[in-house]
């Protein structure tokens, strides 16, 4: 049950109701439901904004790095990872061999490998050249 009880300073209506246990509790009618719902979605978008910026202000600034923070290190040192580079060459390259030896064909080197990769990207930036010209 809703009666009007009187007005406060601001001239908003001032209500009276009852709430379930039987008391009667005030409520002002201070926005409008459209306003006070986009009112409140404004107001939750700029706390998350503002979080996310605190967030990316705190790494920007931060004299520590990310890898000190997570006491991060690398499994492999920078030379295993460049022999395990090569013994991976050398095991295509193996397995290339094999299949050339079972069909006959010639054994290739890894610096035939090589001239024929820097023959085929000459060929590719060719094309690409001719490519462009034809579209000015």
């Amino acid at each position: 049950m809703t009666r009007p009880l009187a007005e406060a300073a601001s001239g908003v209506p001032i209500r009276r109701r009852r709430d379930d246990g039987g008391a009667e509790a005030v409520a002002a009618e201070h926005y409008p439901p459209g306003v006070a719902l986009a009112l409140f979605s404004w107001v939750m978008i700029g706390i998350f904004v503002a979080f996310v910026g605190g967030i990316l202000l705190l790494g920007v600034y931060s004299p520590r790095s990310g890898a000190d923070v997570l006491d991060w290190r690398p499994t492999r040192s920078p030379e295993a990872e460049g022999q395990n580079e090569l013994d991976d060459v050398a095991q295509m390259l193996e397995a290339s061999n094999a299949l050339r030896r079972r069909r006959g064909a010639a054994e290739r080197t890894e610096d035939e490998v090589a001239d024929a990769i820097r023959a085929d990207r000459r060929e590719l930036e060719r094309r690409a050249r001719d490519y462009g010209e034809r579209d000015a």
